[in-house]
Protein backbone atom coordinates (compact mmCIF):
# COMPACT_ATOMS: atom_id res chain seq x y z
CA UNK A 1 0.00 0.00 0.00
CA UNK A 2 1.52 3.31 -1.04
CA UNK A 3 1.47 6.49 1.03
CA UNK A 4 -1.40 8.09 -0.89
CA UNK A 5 -3.64 5.03 -0.50
CA UNK A 6 -2.81 4.83 3.19
CA UNK A 7 -3.80 8.47 3.73
CA UNK A 8 -7.07 7.93 1.82
CA UNK A 9 -7.98 4.80 3.78
CA UNK A 10 -7.19 6.46 7.10
CA UNK A 11 -9.40 9.41 6.21
CA UNK A 12 -12.36 7.25 5.10
CA UNK A 13 -12.12 5.16 8.26
CA UNK A 14 -12.08 8.28 10.42
CA UNK A 15 -15.16 9.94 8.85
CA UNK A 16 -17.16 6.75 8.35
CA UNK A 17 -18.28 5.15 5.10
CA UNK A 18 -21.84 6.51 5.40
CA UNK A 19 -20.58 10.10 5.27
CA UNK A 20 -18.57 9.37 2.14
CA UNK A 21 -21.64 7.88 0.47
CA UNK A 22 -23.76 10.83 1.56
CA UNK A 23 -21.50 13.10 -0.51
CA UNK A 24 -23.05 11.58 -3.63
CA UNK A 25 -26.34 13.26 -2.69
CA UNK A 26 -24.74 16.54 -3.77
CA UNK A 27 -24.37 15.38 -7.37
CA UNK A 28 -27.02 17.13 -9.51
CA UNK A 29 -28.83 15.03 -12.13
CA UNK A 30 -26.61 11.99 -11.56
CA UNK A 31 -27.97 8.68 -10.28
CA UNK A 32 -25.52 6.77 -8.10
CA UNK A 33 -26.02 3.35 -6.52
CA UNK A 34 -24.12 0.51 -4.83
CA UNK A 35 -25.16 -3.17 -4.85
CA UNK A 36 -23.74 -6.24 -3.16
CA UNK A 37 -22.90 -9.48 -4.95
CA UNK A 38 -26.51 -10.67 -4.51
CA UNK A 39 -27.80 -7.58 -6.39
CA UNK A 40 -29.19 -6.06 -3.18
CA UNK A 41 -28.97 -2.29 -2.93
CA UNK A 42 -26.56 -0.98 -0.29
CA UNK A 43 -26.90 2.69 -1.18
CA UNK A 44 -28.65 4.98 -3.66
CA UNK A 45 -28.43 8.76 -3.80
CA UNK A 46 -31.33 11.22 -3.79
CA UNK A 47 -31.42 11.61 -7.57
CA UNK A 48 -31.73 7.84 -7.91
CA UNK A 49 -34.54 7.70 -5.34
CA UNK A 50 -36.42 10.61 -6.94
CA UNK A 51 -36.17 9.17 -10.46
CA UNK A 52 -37.55 5.85 -9.25
CA UNK A 53 -40.39 7.29 -7.16
CA UNK A 54 -38.90 6.36 -3.78
CA UNK A 55 -39.20 8.54 -0.67
CA UNK A 56 -36.21 7.40 1.37
CA UNK A 57 -33.20 5.10 1.41
CA UNK A 58 -34.88 2.64 3.79
CA UNK A 59 -37.21 1.59 0.96
CA UNK A 60 -34.37 0.14 -1.07
CA UNK A 61 -31.46 -0.94 1.14
CA UNK A 62 -31.20 -4.73 1.33
CA UNK A 63 -33.69 -5.28 -1.47
CA UNK A 64 -33.26 -6.29 -5.11
CA UNK A 65 -34.43 -4.18 -8.00
CA UNK A 66 -37.61 -6.01 -8.98
CA UNK A 67 -38.95 -5.59 -5.41
CA UNK A 68 -38.93 -1.80 -5.43
CA UNK A 69 -38.25 -0.32 -8.86
CA UNK A 70 -40.51 0.30 -11.86
CA UNK A 71 -40.02 -2.63 -14.23
CA UNK A 72 -38.47 -0.50 -16.99
CA UNK A 73 -35.85 0.92 -14.63
CA UNK A 74 -35.20 -2.43 -12.98
CA UNK A 75 -34.23 -3.89 -16.36
CA UNK A 76 -32.09 -0.87 -17.19
CA UNK A 77 -30.16 -1.03 -13.91
CA UNK A 78 -29.75 -4.82 -13.77
CA UNK A 79 -28.58 -5.17 -17.34
CA UNK A 80 -24.84 -5.96 -17.44
CA UNK A 81 -24.59 -6.63 -13.68
CA UNK A 82 -23.37 -10.17 -14.23
CA UNK A 83 -20.78 -9.04 -16.75
CA UNK A 84 -19.33 -6.71 -14.12
CA UNK A 85 -19.50 -9.29 -11.33
CA UNK A 86 -18.35 -12.42 -13.15
CA UNK A 87 -15.93 -10.96 -15.68
CA UNK A 88 -14.65 -8.08 -13.50
CA UNK A 89 -15.36 -5.90 -16.51
CA UNK A 90 -16.22 -2.22 -16.63
CA UNK A 91 -19.37 -1.32 -18.56
CA UNK A 92 -20.20 1.98 -20.25
CA UNK A 93 -23.19 2.34 -22.54
CA UNK A 94 -25.86 4.77 -23.62
CA UNK A 95 -29.58 4.00 -23.32
CA UNK A 96 -32.91 5.71 -23.91
CA UNK A 97 -34.53 6.83 -20.65
CA UNK A 98 -37.05 4.00 -20.23
CA UNK A 99 -40.09 6.00 -19.14
CA UNK A 100 -40.05 9.16 -21.25
CA UNK A 101 -38.09 7.65 -24.18
CA UNK A 102 -37.16 11.26 -25.02
CA UNK A 103 -33.87 11.46 -23.11
CA UNK A 104 -30.59 9.58 -23.24
CA UNK A 105 -28.78 8.17 -20.21
CA UNK A 106 -25.10 7.30 -20.01
CA UNK A 107 -24.83 4.24 -17.76
CA UNK A 108 -21.49 3.23 -16.21
CA UNK A 109 -20.85 0.29 -13.87
CA UNK A 110 -17.76 -0.94 -12.06
CA UNK A 111 -16.92 -3.87 -9.73
CA UNK A 112 -16.19 -3.30 -6.02
CA UNK A 113 -13.34 -5.28 -4.44
CA UNK A 114 -12.60 -6.13 -0.82
CA UNK A 115 -9.12 -6.11 0.72
CA UNK A 116 -8.52 -9.63 -0.69
CA UNK A 117 -9.18 -8.38 -4.23
CA UNK A 118 -12.46 -10.35 -4.34
CA UNK A 119 -15.45 -8.83 -6.12
CA UNK A 120 -18.12 -8.13 -3.50
CA UNK A 121 -20.52 -5.93 -5.47
CA UNK A 122 -20.98 -3.23 -8.05
CA UNK A 123 -21.48 0.51 -8.19
CA UNK A 124 -22.74 2.67 -10.99
CA UNK A 125 -23.90 6.05 -12.20
CA UNK A 126 -26.53 7.13 -14.69
CA UNK A 127 -26.47 10.64 -16.08
CA UNK A 128 -28.55 12.36 -18.69
CA UNK A 129 -26.92 13.38 -21.96
CA UNK A 130 -28.59 15.59 -24.53
CA UNK A 131 -27.88 13.23 -27.40
CA UNK A 132 -25.55 10.36 -28.24
CA UNK A 133 -22.01 11.67 -27.94
CA UNK A 134 -19.65 11.39 -30.93
CA UNK A 135 -17.81 8.46 -29.32
CA UNK A 136 -21.17 6.71 -28.99
CA UNK A 137 -22.45 7.41 -32.50
CA UNK A 138 -21.57 3.86 -33.55
CA UNK A 139 -23.57 2.47 -30.65
CA UNK A 140 -26.50 4.59 -31.75
CA UNK A 141 -26.26 3.08 -35.27
CA UNK A 142 -26.67 -0.40 -33.79
CA UNK A 143 -29.39 0.59 -31.34
CA UNK A 144 -32.25 -0.82 -33.42
CA UNK A 145 -30.58 -4.22 -33.51
CA UNK A 146 -29.74 -4.12 -29.79
CA UNK A 147 -33.30 -3.07 -28.90
CA UNK A 148 -34.72 -5.81 -31.11
CA UNK A 149 -32.64 -8.45 -29.31
CA UNK A 150 -33.75 -7.13 -25.91
CA UNK A 151 -37.43 -7.10 -26.92
CA UNK A 152 -37.52 -10.43 -28.77
CA UNK A 153 -35.11 -12.63 -26.81
CA UNK A 154 -37.84 -15.27 -26.28
CA UNK A 155 -37.91 -16.15 -29.96
CA UNK A 156 -35.39 -17.38 -32.52
CA UNK A 157 -33.49 -14.46 -34.04
CA UNK A 158 -31.45 -14.58 -37.22
CA UNK A 159 -28.50 -12.48 -38.31
CA UNK A 160 -30.37 -11.66 -41.49
CA UNK A 161 -33.31 -10.00 -39.73
CA UNK A 162 -30.97 -8.01 -37.48
CA UNK A 163 -28.93 -6.91 -40.48
CA UNK A 164 -32.09 -5.78 -42.28
CA UNK A 165 -32.97 -3.51 -39.35
CA UNK A 166 -29.80 -1.46 -39.85
CA UNK A 167 -29.68 -1.84 -43.65
CA UNK A 168 -26.46 -3.87 -43.85
CA UNK A 169 -25.50 -7.20 -45.34
CA UNK A 170 -25.25 -10.08 -42.85
CA UNK A 171 -21.43 -10.15 -42.94
CA UNK A 172 -21.07 -6.37 -42.68
CA UNK A 173 -23.57 -6.29 -39.83
CA UNK A 174 -21.67 -8.90 -37.80
CA UNK A 175 -18.39 -7.03 -38.22
CA UNK A 176 -19.98 -3.68 -37.38
CA UNK A 177 -21.92 -5.06 -34.40
CA UNK A 178 -18.80 -6.63 -32.85
CA UNK A 179 -16.82 -3.42 -33.36
CA UNK A 180 -19.49 -1.16 -31.86
CA UNK A 181 -21.11 -3.29 -29.13
CA UNK A 182 -17.87 -5.12 -28.22
CA UNK A 183 -19.58 -8.51 -28.41
CA UNK A 184 -21.31 -10.67 -31.01
CA UNK A 185 -25.10 -10.62 -31.45
CA UNK A 186 -25.22 -14.14 -29.96
CA UNK A 187 -23.25 -13.06 -26.91
CA UNK A 188 -25.66 -10.18 -26.34
CA UNK A 189 -28.68 -12.44 -26.86
CA UNK A 190 -27.31 -14.91 -24.30
CA UNK A 191 -26.69 -12.09 -21.79
CA UNK A 192 -30.22 -10.76 -22.21
CA UNK A 193 -31.71 -14.24 -21.82
CA UNK A 194 -29.61 -14.95 -18.73
CA UNK A 195 -30.47 -11.60 -17.13
CA UNK A 196 -34.16 -12.31 -17.58
CA UNK A 197 -33.74 -15.91 -16.42
CA UNK A 198 -32.11 -14.74 -13.19
CA UNK A 199 -34.98 -12.31 -12.59
CA UNK A 200 -37.54 -15.10 -13.07
CA UNK A 201 -35.63 -17.49 -10.81
CA UNK A 202 -35.41 -14.80 -8.12
CA UNK A 203 -38.98 -13.51 -8.30
CA UNK A 204 -41.20 -16.45 -9.34
CA UNK A 205 -41.87 -20.09 -8.48
CA UNK A 206 -41.61 -21.20 -12.10
CA UNK A 207 -39.84 -24.49 -12.63
CA UNK A 208 -36.40 -24.34 -14.24
CA UNK A 209 -37.90 -25.85 -17.41
CA UNK A 210 -40.53 -23.08 -17.48
CA UNK A 211 -37.88 -20.41 -16.94
CA UNK A 212 -35.88 -21.88 -19.82
CA UNK A 213 -38.92 -21.76 -22.11
CA UNK A 214 -39.76 -18.17 -21.09
CA UNK A 215 -36.24 -17.12 -21.98
CA UNK A 216 -36.07 -18.69 -25.41
CA UNK A 217 -34.63 -22.16 -24.67
CA UNK A 218 -36.45 -25.27 -25.85
CA UNK A 219 -34.02 -27.62 -24.09
CA UNK A 220 -33.82 -26.96 -20.34
CA UNK A 221 -30.65 -29.09 -20.01
CA UNK A 222 -28.88 -26.84 -22.48
CA UNK A 223 -30.30 -23.84 -20.65
CA UNK A 224 -28.83 -25.12 -17.36
CA UNK A 225 -25.39 -25.50 -18.96
CA UNK A 226 -25.58 -21.98 -20.41
CA UNK A 227 -26.76 -20.58 -17.09
CA UNK A 228 -23.86 -22.18 -15.21
CA UNK A 229 -21.35 -20.93 -17.78
CA UNK A 230 -22.76 -17.43 -17.38
CA UNK A 231 -23.36 -17.19 -13.63
CA UNK A 232 -21.09 -19.89 -12.19
CA UNK A 233 -24.01 -21.88 -10.73
CA UNK A 234 -26.74 -24.18 -11.96
CA UNK A 235 -30.20 -22.54 -11.90
CA UNK A 236 -31.33 -24.65 -8.92
CA UNK A 237 -28.21 -23.69 -6.96
CA UNK A 238 -28.68 -20.04 -7.84
CA UNK A 239 -32.30 -20.09 -6.62
CA UNK A 240 -31.30 -21.77 -3.36
CA UNK A 241 -28.48 -19.29 -2.67
CA UNK A 242 -30.72 -16.34 -3.53
CA UNK A 243 -33.43 -17.57 -1.15
CA UNK A 244 -30.88 -18.03 1.66
CA UNK A 245 -29.51 -14.54 1.07
CA UNK A 246 -32.97 -13.05 1.60
CA UNK A 247 -33.52 -14.84 4.93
Amino acid sequence: MNGITSIQNEFVESVGFSQVLDMYNLLPDVMFWVKDIHHRFIFANKVFLDRNGLDNIEQIVGRVGHDVLPNSYEQLLNYDDDIVLNNKQNVDRIEKEPISQSQWLMMSKRPIYNHKSEVIGTYGIGRQVDEPQPSMSGTHSMKEAVDYIKSNFKQAITIEELADLVHLSASAFQRRFKKVVKKTPWQLLTEVRMTNAKALIESTDLSIAQVAFECGFSDHSYFSKQFKAYSGELPTQYRLHHQKALM
